[in-house]
């Protein structure tokens, strides 16, 4: 922490005045990993449409980063995005919240599965935000339809910072928190500790 405040004592101030503001949070970002099992879609035509949209204003600011893509489908092109988003698959996509409309259309050819993370990440909770955001994922068919009639994963960023899960996953689909690398170091740290209790019995 010394050596923090001798190397950036200016932005560590203001990091600290912003944090102690009445009303003003700091939302930890949270990843998400899902596979999606596309067997029954083998061969066909069809898209990957990721959204991010905000509620009422005021909203929040917010991003969704869809990264690690893998699959033994293929990519075929993006369609135009709309709203604030920048990338493409298999790269990084990221979308904000900046507009009323924010959505990234992947044309695919379904293989057997794909795979992805999602890092969702409400940077600060004024306290002031009315409706909060949604980030959304759909299955398309080659009409550029909703394959469930809807989206498969649906993520609610909560006015408190907090984010609620609704799914209408495909058989065989995962869709799930990652753990906190600071969740992996406690886990990490507390079997050392019982290796060396062993060892020293």
């Amino acid at each position: 922490m010394k050596k923090l405040l001798q190397l950036c004592p200016v932005a560590f101030w203001l990091f600290t005045a912003i944090v102690a503001l009445p009303g003003v949070a700091r939302a930890e970002p949270i990843t998400y990993e899902m596979t999606v099992n596309t067997s029954a879609l083998f061969g066909e035509a069809g898209g990957l449409e990721f959204a991010l949209n905000p509620g009422v204003s005021p909203f929040d600011p917010a991003t969704a980063a869809i990264d690690g893509f893998v699959s033994d489908g293929t990519l075929t092109g993006a369609e135009p995005d709309l709203g604030d988003v920048t990338g493409t698959l298999p790269g990084e996509v990221l979308i904000h919240n900046t507009d009323f409309q924010n959505d990234h259309l992947e044309d695919f050819t379904f293989g057997d599965y794909f795979h992805f993370f999602v890092t969702i990440d409400v940077p600060i909770v004024s306290g002031n935000a009315v409706g909060g955001s949604s980030f959304v994922f759909y299955l398309l068919d080659n009409t550029n339809s909703p394959v469930t009639g809807g989206p498969i994963v649906e993520v609610d960023l909560n006015t408190d910072g907090s984010q609620t899960i609704t799914n209408n996953l495909p058989t065989d689909t995962n869709f799930s928190q990652v753990p906190e690398p600071t969740t992996l170091l406690l886990v990490g740290s507390g079997l050392l500790g019982l290796l060396r209790r062993r060892s020293r019995g």
